[in-house]
């Protein structure tokens, strides 16, 4: 008896190990100019080949959420039992730094894809053995101006052409 499509193609997906790895670009202000970290288990080399090493390093980042009015924030929590992050304290000050985050989605031992979030530093702490970044999506200027919403029409510019595109 042979299996049918269905059953085949559920098979070969459950067999698939799919795991997502978080990368973190922390921008310091300083030489070297960026602390790379990873989820992943082992010390990583992103984009492969050719790329920088992330160290191992647990850390947590919240959900960005951006609702009207309020300026969207979000925290990052570097696991920092050895103390790593002080020695950076002495000579960085994190504030308005840049911090990257990309997803990728490895199956099996290869990188498929990623997307990538980019945001601010606006401040840092300390929490017990953790090291908090509290942090802010970069937004356009559109983004931090709340203009209200309306149809531009040809009273308000002229110019507009009326069909086709803009060159």
């Amino acid at each position: 008896m042979t299996r049918g499509f269905h059953s085949s193609l559920a098979a070969s997906l459950s067999a698939t190990e799919i795991d997502l790895i978080l990368f973190l670009d922390v921008a310091t202000g300083t030489s070297p100019a960026t602390l790379r970290f990873t989820t992943n288990a082992t010390d990583m080399t992103y984009p492969v080949p050719g790329g920088s090493t992330y160290f191992s390093r647990p850390f947590d980042m919240g959900d960005i959420q951006i609702e009207g009015g309020e300026t969207p924030s979000v925290q990052i929590i570097l696991a920092d039992v050895d103390s790593y992050m002080d020695t950076w304290l002495l000579t960085s000050d994190f504030r308005y730094q840049k911090v990257v985050r990309r997803i990728a989605v490895r199956e099996h031992t290869t990188l498929v894809s990623s997307t990538t979030d980019t945001l601010r530093i606006t401040n840092h702490d300390r929490e017990g053995h953790n090291f908090v970044f509290t942090a802010e999506p970069l937004l356009g200027i559109l983004g931090r101006i709340n203009l209200p919403a309306r149809i531009m029409t040809r009273a308000d510019f002229p110019g507009m052409p009326r069909e086709g595109v803009v060159r």
